[in-house]
């Protein structure tokens, strides 16, 4: 049990030092639910992954990805 712990706390501390060195919004949050999915082995990856999907999906469909056409006349 100690042995989860530990692991769970330095994969939730490493998930929160990379997202925050990327800019991700909600970092602290982000690792937190890494260490929480980490005492549910078997469906804590799932649910770990989901709202990340989702989020990465929703900032690929935005304006910064849509093609401008401008037409010279």
């Amino acid at each position: 049990m100690w042995v989860t712990f530990g692991l769970g706390v330095a994969q939730g501390l490493a998930n929160w030092a990379a997202l925050t060195l990327l800019g991700v919004p909600g970092a602290a949050l982000w690792g937190l639910l890494s260490f929480l999915c980490s005492f549910i082995p078997n469906f804590g990856y799932f649910i770990a992954i989901i709202p990340r999907s989702s989020s990465a999906g929703s900032r690929a469909v935005g304006p910064s990805c849509s093609r401008s056409s401008s037409s010279t006349g």
